[in-house]
């Protein structure tokens, strides 16, 4: 299952998606970079 599906699963934002997701930091310190936009055509 890709991190994306998890992260609709478990928070969802009304008026925002989750555009991408990558592997960021170092090998020492690894982190998620979570791109969150604006839905288009919404009401927010």
């Amino acid at each position: 299952m890709q991190i994306q599906t998890i992260l609709n699963r478990l928070q969802k934002f009304k008026s925002f998606v989750y555009a991408g997701v990558r592997w960021g930091g170092s090998k020492e310190a690894p982190h998620l970079e979570i791109e969150v936009v604006e839905r288009r055509n919404s009401r927010a």
